[in-house]
């Protein structure tokens, strides 16, 4: 059975946000490293290459989808009368400024797995018949070996240098 041409498929999604990796991952490796994360970077070189998915898709950050007030959505790409929400997660090498990844607790994981939960309860009417994507980058084991069992695709990119990026995504 063939996709209909309107709509917009999550493995094309994918290969688009791959692409970039491959592209930047010169870049990204300098990022993952900066204390108070790389997220908000990766949003803002991910959307205009999110907006060259077929069909000329219109992409916006940070929208509002969710009943919880102040809570909105990592990406909402629009095309016709579907909407996909993407939450995405990327792991840094540091928590915060204040504390590095070292002396905590990882919580990746739990980063993820609250993202999924949202997506799952928490939208707004007119969006909880679409397709949502919790996309999740990381490089570390303690950070990805929980996630190989919960997300439903996983593949690994080598950057060079010795690090490989895991991208995982869970499609609900």
């Amino acid at each position: 059975m063939s996709v209909p041409s309107h709509v917009i498929e999550g493995k094309t999604i994918v290969g688009w946000i791959e692409g970039w990796i491959v592209k930047k991952s010169r870049k990204i490796k300098t990022a993952m490293l900066e204390k108070g994360g790389w997220e908000w970077w990766a949003q803002v070189e991910l959307a205009p290459i999110l907006r060259t998915l077929p069909g000329d898709p219109t992409v916006q950050r940070e929208q509002p989808i969710y009943n919880t007030p102040k809570s909105a959505v990592d990406f909402l790409i629009t095309k016709g009368q579907q909407h996909i929400c993407i939450e995405l997660k990327c792991e840094s090498l540091f928590k915060s400024s204040e504390q590095g990844r070292q002396t905590v607790e990882h919580t990746f994981y739990k980063e993820v797995n609250d993202d999924i939960y949202k997506l799952t309860t928490d939208r707004k009417a007119e969006f909880s018949n679409q397709p949502c994507m919790v996309v999740a980058l990381c490089f570390s084991d303690e950070a990805s070996t929980p996630l190989k069992f919960r997300m439903d695709f996983h593949d690994v990119i080598d950057l060079g240098d010795g690090w490989r990026l895991h991208i995982f995504i869970k499609y609900l």
